[in-house]
């Protein structure tokens, strides 16, 4: 795996949420002369997590990894074992953006690219040669997108050189 995020984990599901960015299992109410509960249906994207947490339980079990201390493999255990797809979308205006392209406007039918260009390649791949595209809105929750965060700080997606004023040689 080449630590991208590949269209075969991302799924789209669609579910109640309420007013982001307050966590789905907020309730948000608003006292008026009478008050009232405000919650929104909206699109969110979600990541598959048994593969990856399958991986990680195997790299326990076969010594690969060794939690310390050993008391801890317990939860690490209860963790993984008991895992659910992980709701990666948030409707705020910052953040890195959510990595899918849709297709002429249609979105059930998109592609996921790290950017326009090889959204369009894949488009094109997928028949679509003069697709028009646009960009799924949602950004990337916080605990997924501080993933990105070392690589956002060394110039990715641009590449960075390796002489001695490289983030990575301080």
């Amino acid at each position: 795996m080449n630590g991208r995020i590949g269209s075969e984990n991302l799924t789209r599901s669609y579910f109640r949420t309420r007013c982001a960015p307050f966590p789905t299992d907020a309730i948000i109410i608003i006292h008026y002369p009478n008050p009232f509960r405000d919650s929104l249906r909206s699109s969110q994207w979600f990541v598959r997590t048994k593969g990856m947490g399958k991986k990680a339980l195997d790299a326990v079990k076969d010594g690969d990894i060794k939690i310390i201390p050993s008391r801890f493999e317990k939860v690490w255990y209860n963790w993984l074992e008991d895992i659910h797809d992980w709701c990666i979308s948030r409707q705020l205006w910052w953040g890195h953006r959510i990595p899918v392209y849709y297709i002429n406007g249609d979105e059930s039918n998109y592609v996921v690219a790290r950017d326009g260009d090889e959204a369009k390649r894949l488009a094109k791949e997928k028949g679509f040669p003069d697709a028009k595209l646009k960009q799924d809105e949602d950004v990337l929750d916080t605990w997924f997108s501080s993933g990105l965060w070392p690589f956002a700080t060394v110039g990715w997606p641009q590449q960075e050189n390796d002489g001695p004023e490289s983030d990575l040689a301080r």
